[in-house]
């Protein structure tokens, strides 16, 4: 059918009627999934939004398909506009670093890509602009993807970037030694070791007492006083009694195990007073399956 009638199919996919757009709607979802590896769909693409009288029409249904939430489409109809020459539309950028299936067979491609959007005087102001965005939006896979993408070309300054890891990282991609390594990184910048100290402490107010241990460690290794928040993660009995190597590696590792030992006498933290005082074989019960500082 794609090899036979182009125009014909052209036709179809601009054509105005709701059955025939439901039908068409999945032919180019399907055309998008597999343009990645395909070179034929690729092909087929170009032709509907470059060679044909409703070129107009099927671009306008392939940016409305920027923000869908199979990676794999989205990234295809970013790809195909983007070789079509269009590049205005602030959903790009975004669309090429959605992750999930088929970023990594595709992330040599796309990043080339983004980043010679990135490299034009105009278009790269609106990029930079839309991927800022994303560090600050609602959405946690966008707003993850954005701070990955910059971090890997070298970005560490850029407002946001822990906010967007912390937000992400905390929710659907759980606290895991990539979030904590790339938080490392920021800490250890000067241009962003202040908003990243900022993120952490907002991270550690707003969530889940007893889940935020790695939260907490950071910023003890930071150097952030013993509050009564970071005390009270590290006395959770979530924490005491499945992960207990990981407050006491961080204070051991900050030379402050015997400030925490006398805040937690004075705040009345028992749990956490006991783990700080217990026999040392008490103190080497595994970790495995809990979080852990690096």
């Amino acid at each position: 059918m794609i090899e036979t009638k182009p125009t014909s199919i052209c036709a179809v996919l601009a054509a105005d009627d709701e059955d025939t757009k439901d039908a068409a709607a999945e032919f180019v979802r399907t055309l998008l999934r597999e343009s990645g590896e395909q070179q034929l769909a690729s092909e087929t693409l170009k032709t509907f939004v470059e060679g044909s009288d409703f070129a107009e029409s099927i671009r306008k249904r392939l940016a409305g398909l920027l923000r869908d939430d199979d990676g794999r489409v989205s990234r295809g109809a970013a790809r195909t506009l983007l070789l079509a020459g269009e590049t205005s539309d602030a959903d790009l950028p975004l669309a090429l670093i959605h992750r999930g299936e088929g970023w990594w067979e595709e992330r040599v491609e796309v990043t080339k890509m983004l980043d010679d959007l990135r490299s034009r005087p105009l278009i790269g102001v609106a990029v930079m602009e839309a991927l800022q965005q994303a560090l600050w939006g609602a959405d946690g896979e966008r707003a993850w993807s954005a701070a990955v993408y910059l971090m890997d070309s070298g970005d560490r300054s850029t407002p946001g970037l822990a906010r967007a890891l912390l937000f992400a990282g905390l929710s659907e991609h759980r606290f895991d030694e990539d979030v904590e390594s790339r938080i490392r990184v920021l800490l250890e910048n000067p241009a962003s070791r202040a908003a990243s100290l900022d993120a952490l402490r907002v991270a550690l107010l707003r969530g889940e007492p007893g889940r935020m241990v790695n939260v907490a460690s950071l910023l003890v290794l930071a150097g952030e006083p013993l509050h009564e928040r970071i005390l009270a993660e590290f006395d959770s009995e979530h924490i005491t009694r499945r992960w207990p190597l990981t407050p006491l590696s961080a204070l051991a590792l900050s030379g402050r195990v015997e400030a925490a030992r006398a805040a937690a006498r004075v705040g009345g933290f028992k749990r956490l007073l006991n783990l700080i005082e217990a026999p040392a074989d008490l103190q080497t019960v595994s970790n495995s399956e809990g979080p852990t500082l690096h």
